[in-house]
């Protein structure tokens, strides 16, 4: 029996502008994601494609409801906790790579792995060249952001993302 890698119950997410303005992003949303599947999250703009994202990411609480990744509930939890969290269990790919200009390809992969914790630096930098070679940048592990092709750079991102061995993947 597969299991749920994410699962929304309930959630809600209300942004107050104001005293008398209020927008109701989510309502309502219940979700659930087996382990291995793929879901794609479409609609026009303003529809609460990012809200959603962002919450089940843990980069924003939903007003009510609960959030449940890796079956953990991830609600109430700090935000020095989520941080955590996130590190080990949600790997991001961000429209715009969000890679480190200073850092190499290789550097970039290796740095969440590095700061989790939970391999050697070594083992960090083995990990990070087999994921630049599984997305075909084994040949580029030394150059910066500024010398790779845009598709080139959503590569490393990719790797970046698969970096800790997370129970999801969020790409916008």
């Amino acid at each position: 029996m597969s299991r749920y890698v994410l699962e929304l119950k309930d959630v809600h997410k209300v942004y107050e502008i104001s005293r008398e303005v209020k927008v109701h992003a989510l309502k309502g949303i219940n979700l659930r994601v087996k382990e291995g599947e793929i879901l794609i999250i479409m609609g026009p703009s303003g529809s609460g494609k990012s809200t959603l994202l962002n919450i089940m990411g843990t980069l924003d609480k939903p007003t009510s409801g609960r959030v449940i990744i890796d079956e953990i509930d991830v609600t109430d939890l700090s935000e020095k906790d989520l941080v955590k969290f996130r590190l080990r269990k949600i790997g991001f790919i961000f429209q715009a790579y969000n890679l480190l200009s200073s850092l190499t390809s290789l550097e970039n992969v290796m740095l969440p792995i590095v700061i989790s914790g939970h391999l050697s630096e070594n083992e960090a930098r083995n990990r990070a060249k087999t994921l630049l070679d599984i997305v075909g940048l084994s040949d580029k592990l030394n150059a910066r952001p500024i010398q790779l092709s845009g598709g080139q750079q959503q590569r490393v991102a990719i790797a970046r993302a698969l970096a800790n061995d997370p129970a999801i993947v969020l790409a916008d």
